[in-house]
């Protein structure tokens, strides 16, 4: 059961506007998969980043992958940064991986969300709930 602390923050991040506009969707260590990489050097200014931690062999990261898609086009406040734990070679998911350690990615997808001025707001499962509330929100399924 979440707290209504992150119930009121979910509704925060879900109300931002709706809009039409060119996805922001990526993965930001498409170079280099699974090592490390300081995520904050990837946020967007003014928007709500959502930094999504997957993996190809994860089966529920397959099925949120065209969601999130979605979510970004829908949200033109909001943007889904991908980042792969595996290492090449790695034909399971890699929760040994430099990234996956480093942010503590225990458990597939998993989440952290920092808000517009940069502030980081919740990761883990609270952000998941979030993710998953934003999604609902928007009418994605």
């Amino acid at each position: 059961m979440r707290s209504a602390l992150t119930m009121l923050f979910a509704a925060a991040v879900i109300s931002g506007a709706m809009a039409a506009t060119t996805p922001f969707y990526k993965t930001i260590n498409r170079d280099n998969p699974g090592q490390r990489v300081k995520i904050t050097n990837f946020l967007a200014p003014g928007k709500t980043s959502v930094f999504a931690f997957v993996s190809d062999y994860c089966s529920d990261c397959t099925r949120l992958k065209p969601m999130l898609k979605q979510l970004t086009q829908q949200r033109s406040d909001v943007v889904v940064l991908k980042v792969n734990v595996n290492r090449p070679g790695v034909r399971v998911i890699d929760y040994n991986s430099p990234v996956a350690l480093q942010y503590g990615a225990r458990d597939l997808p998993y989440f952290i969300i920092y808000n517009r001025d940069g502030a980081l707001v919740s990761q883990g499962d609270a952000a998941y709930q979030t993710v998953m509330n934003m999604l609902h929100m928007a009418g994605i399924q």
